[in-house]
């Protein structure tokens, strides 16, 4: 497990962000070796990072519990959060957000370093004036000497990750830098439409869309804002440009001033904000679980636990929710959203947010009985207080942000309606799919 975390250095009191990485394995009682490993990669390859548009590195420490990362502290907040803030958003604004996000990644890959992990979490501004967007969380990234080398792992996220991962086709070096190339394709279609062009129900469905390659791409922004997006979205990996090259195509270069849908921005909104406020609130259920389902949750976990090292793989995740009563479907929704630190595995800690997670999207009911323990007060709302009261592990400021995020109406608390639709997914409006026809007289 790891998690991040701010502090100040030094006698000018400068802030930093500090990212925890456990040390030991809890139930063993000793070094965790993959663990080790991670900090260690990690670490190494910020030490060779410096470019404007990357976390900057600040120092490492090992104690006896835990490993340190210390990086500079990005105050401007998530590319979303950016985006919801700008009075009138641009295909210009897009283009300029997107360049950042390639140079970072043309850097990297000049280097040979893959990050792996691209995600609009991880794309974060330095400042509250909003110039400089920085690349953060380099714990799933890869340097190699050449792009012939293997890279034997995994890693991703919804929604962006590219189909050769999925398929257990990204082995090199090479072909990481392509997938990292698709990861910038998903997020441009999502500042351009406001929803992931890959879209399903529950990751599985997700996944499956994603490995088919077929996404919609109508009409409202430009035939080059098309156009690059299809070329990041190559299903052959050799047919995809690369970062440098990206940076290069007239979307980059030349995009105009055409104001894009304020839709598209109560898209990514909706998107955006019922991830964050879901998650919070299945920390807390996991947190304050009763005791008879947490002596449920720890017995399915040690029996499952068979090799006993703590961790749990996709098998034994799966045989562990059958024995506390999930159905196959609830299974596939919940087993996708596993691994939350990507260490390779779940741990006890992770598998009760799981559990959590499940609880949240089993019915309406159970969404109600939530909703009533975080409304303490019974006026049918929910506001940041309440949210507070039970949430102890959120800043302030990520309390607002899983408020406002929610709050349709914009009157400072969530009504059960916008509480539902913030636990649940939601809805892609309809859009024409282009035969390929139709796509290639459109290049032409």
């Amino acid at each position: 497990m790891s998690c991040a975390v701010y502090a100040t250095r030094g006698k000018n009191g400068e802030r930093v962000a500090v990212k925890e990485l456990r040390k030991y394995d809890p139930r063993h009682k000793r070094i965790d070796n993959d663990q080790k490993h991670m900090y260690e990669i990690e670490v190494a390859i910020l030490k060779n990072v410096e470019h404007p548009n990357c976390i900057e590195f600040v120092s490492a420490q090992e104690e006896s519990r835990y490993y340190y990362i210390v990086t500079k502290l990005c105050e401007g907040g998530e590319l979303f959060d950016r985006v919801r803030d700008i009075s009138v958003f641009t295909e210009r604004s897009a283009s300029s957000l997107a360049k950042q996000m390639l140079e970072a990644l043309s850097y990297l890959h000049s280097k040979n370093i893959v990050h792996r992990d691209l995600k609009p979490e991880n794309f974060v501004f330095g400042t509250k004036e909003y110039k400089t967007m920085k690349l953060i969380d380099f714990g799933c990234a890869v340097q190699r000497e050449k792009e012939e080398d293997e890279v034997k792992d995994n890693a991703g996220s919804p929604y962006y990750v590219a189909p050769e991962v999925l398929n257990g086709m990204a082995n090199t070096l090479k072909s990481w830098k392509a997938a990292d190339v698709w990861s910038i394709g998903v997020i441009v279609y999502l500042l351009l439409y406001g929803v992931p062009p890959f879209f399903g129900r529950h990751y599985n469905e997700t996944y499956t869309l994603i490995r088919k390659g077929r996404y919609a791409l109508p009409q409202g922004p430009s035939k080059d804002a098309r156009n690059f997006i299809r070329k990041c979205l190559q299903m052959s990996p050799q047919s995809r440009m690369s970062a440098a090259e990206a940076l290069k195509h007239p979307f980059i270069v030349n995009a105009g001033d055409a104001r894009l849908p304020d839709t598209v921005r109560k898209s990514l909104s909706t998107f955006h904000g019922q991830t964050k406020l879901k998650k919070a609130v299945a920390r807390m259920i996991a947190k304050h679980m009763t005791a008879r389902d947490r002596r449920i949750v720890e017995k399915a976990f040690r029996e499952a636990d068979k090799n006993g090292d703590g961790k749990l793989d996709a098998e034994e995740i799966a045989a562990l929710l059958k024995k506390v009563g999930k159905s196959d479907e609830e299974i596939k929704k919940i087993v996708d959203d596993m691994d939350a630190d990507n260490d390779g595995g779940v741990d006890k800690e992770e598998f009760e947010q799981m559990h959590a997670t499940g609880i949240l999207g089993t019915n309406k009911n159970d969404v109600k009985d939530v909703f009533k323990l975080f409304d303490k007060n019974s006026d049918g709302k929910v506001d940041a207080d309440e949210i507070a009261a039970f949430c102890d592990f959120l800043t302030p400021d990520k309390i607002r942000e899983a408020v406002n995020e929610a709050d349709g109406d914009g009157n400072g608390k969530i009504s059960f309606d916008e509480w539902v639709k913030a636990m649940d997914v939601i809805d892609v409006p309809k859009k024409e799919v282009k035969t390929n026809k139709e796509e290639k007289k459109e290049q032409k």
